[in-house]
């Protein structure tokens, strides 16, 4: 599980948990906030947690913490496509998403993470991966500094999203 900021830094990496039908992202997060009080303190009120659909479980658990989640929309029963709102919304969360999956895709790069890891190494996966972001805070620039187009691109979405020029598709028969 990683805690990754804006700018792709990583605040912080939690585990190795191993997943199947019981251990999925909301069963991860569940344990991750009754055993580790700590990250509680690095929290504010109103604070903003993008996350991808794995985490529609706990969005209520986010909300008890004080924490605003933000998710991309899941398609309601009987429709062929999202609002203009739902939409715009669902892009800008994959938008900011963006960092994170950056920052796994740096991760995989060092060709320990990047192949199947031996059971040998079960012990050691969470200190080596932990190590590993470490060495990529330290040593790699951000991935969106301020001075970056990022800025402009993100301001652009957020007006634009605010934008009703588009129509509903209209079908027709032939």
């Amino acid at each position: 599980m990683s805690i990754v900021l804006p700018d792709g830094y990583v605040l912080g990496r939690i585990g190795p948990y191993f997943s199947d039908g019981k251990n999925n992202d909301a069963g991860m997060i569940k344990h991750i906030m009754t055993l580790n009080n700590d990250l509680k303190d690095w929290i504010n009120e109103g604070d903003v947690c993008v996350v991808d659909r794995g985490f529609r479980d706990v969005l209520e658990v986010f909300e008890e913490m004080g924490l605003e989640s933000k998710m991309p929309a899941f398609l309601g029963k009987g429709l062929s496509q999202h609002s203009l709102a739902e939409a715009n919304s669902s892009r800008i969360v994959t938008k900011v998403r963006w960092v994170v999956e950056a920052y796994h895709g740096r991760i995989k790069k060092i060709k320990f993470f990047n192949n199947v890891i031996d059971h040998s190494f079960i012990q050691l996966v969470g200190i080596l991966n932990r190590v590993a972001t470490a060495a990529l805070n330290a040593f790699r620039p951000p991935l969106i500094s301020t001075t970056d187009s990022y800025i402009v691109v993100a301001e652009t979405m957020l007006r634009s999203s605010e934008s009703t020029l588009q129509q509903p598709l209209r079908t027709c028969e032939c």
